[in-house]
């Protein structure tokens, strides 16, 4: 066997940096010990989305595992928006929520997704693949210095503008198509604009309660 392939069989690969986002100190040290065990390397805990977005900044990891929700005043949704458009890093949400919340995630289709209580090995493969998948998304397209359509950046962006409404709206998914009510008139305005200036893949339907009447009523929708 020649030395350069020895060489190359022999040296160390760089281990994935993993940055931890969890509001439970004990849970994230579990989490932090099975990952150490299986060979990657730790970025940081942190238990806020504020902190998630700068640490991801300067640790610059290889994935980032958010907790919904996270401690803080800003959402996780927004943090995920963030550190996957402006840090260029994948991310996968943990959480024990169901129903709506399990939707929105699984929505999100370059993004990881892992149920709690998850296992060691769970936690591994949502790794590798939700790396994998973004790196492809990554790719130029045949050559070109344009990347793949960030649909799931978009998504989220969209989420994160929602969240941010007061009072927090209520988003159903049905199919390919969202559904979100909200109290705030304005609140439906800014979602408006948001949908009417990206081109998604899913239909959506924008509605807002009607204190008159006591009832929700269709403000806009597009397909």
């Amino acid at each position: 066997m020649c030395s350069s392939v020895l060489r190359k069989m022999t040296q160390p690969q760089t281990p994935v940096k993993v940055l931890i986002a969890e509001r439970t100190l004990s849970m994230a040290e579990l989490i932090a010990r099975n990952l150490k065990h299986q060979g990657y390397a730790i970025a940081g805990i942190v238990n806020s989305a504020e902190k998630a977005i700068e640490f991801a900044s300067v640790t610059l990891p290889d994935v980032v595992l958010l907790d919904l929700p996270l401690h803080g005043e800003m959402d996780t949704f927004t943090a995920g928006w963030k550190i996957l458009s402006e840090i260029r890093c994948p991310v996968i949400y943990m959480t024990t929520g169901t129903g709506d919340l399990i939707n929105q995630v699984r929505s999100l289709s370059s993004c990881g997704f892992l149920v709690k209580p998850f296992t060691a090995e769970e936690l591994r493969i949502t790794i590798d693949q939700t790396i994998q998948r973004h790196q492809s998304r990554e790719q130029p397209d045949h050559g070109s210095h344009k990347f793949e359509a960030t649909q799931d950046e978009q998504f989220l962006g969209l989420l994160a503008l929602a969240s941010s409404i007061s009072p927090m709206p209520h988003i159903v998914f049905e199919g390919d198509r969202i559904q979100i009510y909200t109290h705030s008139l304005s609140g439906a305005a800014k979602l408006k604009s948001r949908c009417c200036h990206h081109l998604f893949s899913f239909s959506y339907q924008i509605f807002v309660w009607r204190w008159d009447i006591g009832q929700y009523q269709l403000y806009t929708q597009g397909f």
